[in-house]
C-alpha cells in the first residue's frame, strides 16, 4: 500500500530489496503465491504509476516467479513428487469466477456460460462463494474440463480481470486473507 500511495518511499533502494524478498517468499512458500504475484504484476501495469515504477514493480513480481519455476520444477522432478490437483492451485481464479457470478448483476449470458463451462454444478457457484476460503467453490470445479481447455481457462481469467478488475482483485485479496 505504501508503494502505491507514497511517492517519496519509491526512492529507497532498501525498500525495493525488502519488497523483492517478500515477493520471493510469497512465490516460494505459498502454493498459489506465483498466481498472486502474476495478477499483481498485471494490476501494476494498469495502475497509474509512472512508467519507471511500473517496470520496477512488475520486475519485482516477475523475477520471484521465474526463480520459483527454476527451483521448483527441477527439484520436484528430481525428488519424484506427484503433482497436486489443479483445483488447489487454481483457487484464486475459481474465487474470481464465483465472486463475479455472485456480485455482478446482468452478467452477459455468453460470459456466464464461459464461466460455468469449468464447473460441474454451476447452479450453486455464486451461492457458495465465501470470500475467505475457496473450498466452497472448488468443490464444483471440473478438473477434466480444465485439463481439456487450459489455454481457454487462462484467457477467460484474464478477460474477467480486464472486464471486472475491482471484483477480481477483491476476490484475490479476500482469498489471501486467511494466510
Amino acid at each position: 500500500i505504501e508503494y502505491c500511495n507514497y511517492d517519496e518511499i519509491n526512492e529507497k533502494v532498501l525498500e525495493y530489496i525488502k519488497l523483492f524478498i517478500f515477493a520471493l517468499g510469497v512465490a516460494l512458500f505459498r502454493n498459489n503465491g506465483i498466481y498472486l504475484l502474476l495478477f499483481s504484476a498485471i494490476f501494476i501495469l494498469f495502475y497509474k504509476f509512472k512508467i519507471r515504477y511500473k517496470f520496477l514493480y512488475t520486475t519485482i513480481c516477475i523475477i520471484p516467479i521465474l526463480i520459483f519455476i527454476f527451483i521448483n520444477h527441477p527439484l520436484v522432478n528430481y525428488l519424484g513428487i506427484a503433482h497436486g490437483s489443479p483445483r488447489e492451485m487454481l483457487s484464486l481464479p475459481i474465487q474470481q469466477m464465483a465472486r463475479i457470478d455472485k456480485n455482478i448483476e446482468n452478467l452477459d449470458p455468453e460470459l456466464k456460460r464461459e464461466i460455468y463451462s469449468y464447473f460441474k454444478d454451476h447452479t450453486q457457484l455464486g451461492e457458495n462463494y465465501y470470500p475467505l476460503i475457496s473450498d466452497y467453490t472448488k468443490q464444483f470445479f471440473s478438473t477434466e474440463k480444465f485439463e481439456k481447455n487450459k489455454l481457454q481457462f487462462i484467457k477467460t481469467t484474464v478477460k474477467l480481470l480486464l472486464k471486472f478488475p475491482e471484483e477480481s482483485l477483491e476476490a484475490y485479496m479476500c482469498n489471501s486473507y486467511g494466510y
